[in-house]
């Protein structure tokens, strides 16, 4: 009935390494045509390998890697509200859909600015006109059209 029934079937790790093959298989050097053949066949290997265990360690160990290796870009980065990108679940990516969403609402109803003193990332209220504002971090005061 299913083919992919007891099989570990594709996941991140998988797709990736399949499409990296694709992308080294679009070069003529025989270098990158092995290397993209090697990196397909490893991929395709294991959607279809019966050793779930095996390839559930290797994902897990590829999604660490991933995780420490972009946390540090991704978590610098404002989320604009929504919650922690990373959950005990494994990687995620986050829900982009929601992220557009709240930073459309962030633009549309804020004005960022940088204090010009210590150029701490200020929120202001859009349509308030001039408005004094004073920087929670150095406590300058500026004036600010908004």
């Amino acid at each position: 009935m299913g083919f992919f029934q007891g099989r570990y079937g594709f996941d991140l790790l998988s797709k990736i390494l399949v499409l990296l093959g694709l992308i080294f298989l679009v070069w003529r050097n025989i270098i990158t045509l092995t290397i993209g053949f090697a990196l397909v066949a490893y991929g395709t290997y294991r959607a279809f390998s019966k050793n779930i265990t095996a390839r559930s360690n290797e994902a897990f160990k590829f999604e660490s890697f991933i995780r420490n290796k972009l946390g540090n870009v991704l978590s610098n980065r404002n989320n604009y509200g929504s919650s922690s990108m990373y959950s005990n679940k494994g990687f995620n990516f986050g829900n982009y859909k929601d992220k557009v969403a709240s930073w459309y609402n962030e633009r549309k109803n804020y004005k960022i600015v940088k204090c010009p003193n210590c150029s701490q990332k200020l929120r202001l209220p859009k349509g308030k006109g001039k408005i004094v504002v004073t920087c929670k971090k150095c406590a300058n005061e500026f004036k600010m059209k908004t």
